[in-house]
């Protein structure tokens, strides 16, 4: 079968418009990785780093006022570190729940461990002083000591886990978006 001038031209367009459509469709997908990417770094690693921030505040200034309490007995400080506690478990779950990848939930469970221990000595030394009782004290503050230094530790892991995954999804930016150029740069007016 012979093709007359104007099916040649016809199927010349027809395979064209076949191969920008596939360049196109390329594009469109390099671009929404972007946008998912992008969506990511956002939502949730920004957030986890933001949440990073306000819980190791939060536990140093619960710290602070049981360290007060202690020391003078007043209930006002009693109060501030309740109010504190509020905070840093709104924080703490809110962090859990946008977690996106192991490592990240890892650590914020083993902060929720340290603390909620820190919370249980801190809570039987307030009802051994308001009962006027005896109780270790040194071998309290060790021990708070090393439950905070934990959670300041794996807050830490935290940070860096996180900066490792925007890292990673930096790269995978780049290269979806030099993907992306190359292909736009190849379309002719383009």
């Amino acid at each position: 079968m012979k093709l007359t001038i104007f099916s040649r031209l016809t199927l010349g367009y027809f395979i064209i418009f076949i191969i920008m459509g596939i360049v196109n469709a390329y594009t469109l997908l390099k671009l929404h990785q972007i946008n998912v990417g992008t969506t990511q770094i956002i939502n949730a690693d920004q957030r986890i780093l933001d949440f990073r921030k306000k819980l190791a505040d939060t536990i140093l200034s619960q710290m602070g006022y049981e360290k007060k309490f202690i020391i003078t007995k007043d209930p006002i400080f009693h109060t501030q570190f309740l109010s504190s506690e509020n905070d840093f478990n709104k924080y703490l779950n809110d962090a859990i729940y946008i977690a996106d990848t192991p490592d990240k939930s890892a650590a914020l469970n083993q902060v929720k461990n340290s603390y909620g221990q820190y919370r249980s000595i801190v809570l039987e030394e307030i009802g051994l002083i308001r009962d006027s009782k005896f109780y270790p004290k040194d071998k309290n503050e060790l021990e708070k000591e090393k439950l905070i230094e934990n959670i300041l530790d794996e807050l830490k892991t935290l940070e860096s886990t996180t900066l490792n995954d925007i890292y990673l999804r930096m790269d995978t930016l780049s290269e979806a978006g030099s993907s992306s150029y190359l292909h736009l740069s190849l379309q002719p007016g383009v």
